[in-house]
Formats: structure tokens, C-alpha cells, sequence
């Protein structure tokens, strides 16, 4: 069962591996951008790197922007679901550091 499976449901006990990875990657290859959400798209660009993103017009790099704020807080809202579904134990698990890491 996936995490987006277990809105609404109860269990005695959670297992969360891997948190230390992505819950979701993004999926989409595109980027929309509003002038504000019910109205329709201003802005459409596929998806390209951090370093390209830079040559492009003020507002599509705000459209990538937003994109990573909505990506943001669904993976807040996903784990939260993750976190808020166990009645008596909660195991979560994650690598341990490098020793590069502090």
C-alpha cells in the first residue's frame, strides 16, 4: 500500500523506510504558470535544469519557482499522512550519515 492508499485509514503499526529519499518524485515533464490558479495558464515550458532555468524570461522562472513550492507542500501534506497513521508505534527509517556529514 502506497501512502496516498492509506488517507483515512488506521494502523497498529506504521513502517516508513527510505525517508531519507524522496516520498514522490516529480512526474511531470511540464511546467504551468498562472497569472493565479483559476485562471487559465500563461506560461507552459518542459520541465530543464537549475543552471538553464536562468537563461530563461523573469516569468517562466517564476513558473518553475511556484512548481517547487506545490511540489514542496505535497510532499509536507504526503508525509503527514505517512506520519499521522499509526495508533501505537511509528518506526521510521533512514540511512545513517556519511562520515562527511556533521
Amino acid at each position: 500500500m502506497n501512502i496516498h492508499q492509506s488517507k483515512g485509514l488506521e494502523f497498529d503499526i506504521v513502517l516508513l523506510p527510505e525517508l531519507d529519499s524522496r516520498l514522490r518524485g516529480n512526474d511531470s515533464k511540464l511546467v504551468i504558470g498562472w497569472e493565479d490558479i483559476l485562471s487559465p495558464a500563461t506560461v507552459a515550458c518542459r520541465y530543464i535544469s537549475e543552471d538553464e532555468q536562468q537563461l530563461l524570461p523573469e516569468r517562466i522562472q517564476q513558473a518553475f519557482r511556484d512548481q517547487l513550492v506545490r511540489d514542496s507542500v505535497e510532499q509536507i501534506s504526503l508525509l503527514y499522512v505517512a506520519l499521522t497513521r499509526a495508533k501505537h508505534q511509528l518506526h521510521l527509517v533512514i540511512n545513517p550519515p556519511s562520515p562527511r556529514e556533521k
